[in-house]
């Protein structure tokens, strides 16, 4: 992955450089699982994700093509070979395929390793919460919270005159009783 992130940046500086932004610029690799993780249009993983939209910010994904491994210039230098072995090669030059017609390049059919590929996708979590509310029985009588919050209001001033803490001079509950019910309920 790290090779196709080089290489379409060493492509875009030569592009512009040499001013070839006419010029289509195609991009071979061998490596068949970073070629789909380019091509396709999928949530990878952070680190995947983040080379793959370097890749397409420098390039057009579907410029992008598959060179087996034996046809690739580049991999002969990556292998043990001597000095003349490489002059002799010339693998500065390329392949010979490259300097063909388009048509006479290789069509390379592969079967990528879909497990490696599905191993960077992005994880996904999924919660299924279900909570069950259940409710007493004397709460489903009323139909609002505020009634609810008088009727204990209610209750609560009866208690108090059982218990002789407070004596009420109206008949009807006052605002601060009811603040004071929900403060301590902490509504």
């Amino acid at each position: 992955m790290l090779a196709c992130v080089l290489g379409s940046r060493l492509a875009k500086y030569v592009v512009t450089a040499l001013s070839l932004k006419e010029v289509p610029t195609y991009y071979w690799t061998d490596a068949t699982v970073a070629l789909c993780w380019i091509q396709r249009e999928e949530n990878w993983g952070v680190f995947v994700n983040n080379r793959v939209k370097d890749i397409r910010s420098l390039s057009k994904k579907g410029y992008w093509r598959h060179i087996p491994g034996k046809l690739n210039p580049a991999d002969i230098a990556s292998r043990s070979c001597t000095l003349q072995h490489l002059s002799q090669y010339g693998w500065w030059e390329g392949s010979e395929f490259l300097k063909a017609s388009p048509e006479a390049r290789p069509k390379s059919e592969f079967s990528p390793n879909e497990e490696l590929i599905a191993a960077e996708m992005k994880k996904k979590i999924i919660v299924d919460l279900s909570v069950k509310i259940e409710r007493p029985e004397w709460f489903e009588r009323f139909s609002s919270f505020s009634k609810i919050v008088r009727v204990f209001c209610w209750m609560i001033r009866f208690v108090n005159k059982l218990r002789k803490r407070f004596s009420y001079s109206t008949n009807n509950l006052s605002v601060e009783e009811k603040l004071r019910l929900r403060s301590f309920c902490g509504v």
